[in-house]
């Protein structure tokens, strides 16, 4: 087995093969949805923002389904960027929290 770097340890993949980053890249974002989503469009929802550039993954909070939560790769994209994919899906939407 070989040996490790430290970076390579600290490195994660996310989801569509983006590149390993590390925690220095990694950032969340939160968009509250005006409306939530019926429970059978949430998965194809949720797919079609993972597409974003830069996304490593998005799920709806638990405790609060109108909250969607986005971790992504600052260098690849922006909170914007995430913002604008969610409203042409057609969800009226804001960001709250980055």
């Amino acid at each position: 087995m070989q040996a490790q770097t430290q970076d390579q340890t600290a490195a994660t993949v996310g989801f569509y093969g983006s590149r390993p980053t590390t925690h220095q890249t990694s950032c969340i974002s939160i968009i509250w949805l005006k409306d939530r989503f019926p429970r059978h469009l949430k998965n194809a929802f949720l797919i079609e923002v993972q597409k974003n550039h830069g996304v490593r993954y998005a799920r709806f909070s638990l405790k609060e389904p109108s909250l969607l939560i986005v971790s992504y790769d600052v260098t690849r994209t922006k909170p914007l960027d995430i913002l604008a994919t969610v409203k042409a899906l057609g969800a009226e939407a804001r960001l709250v929290g980055c």
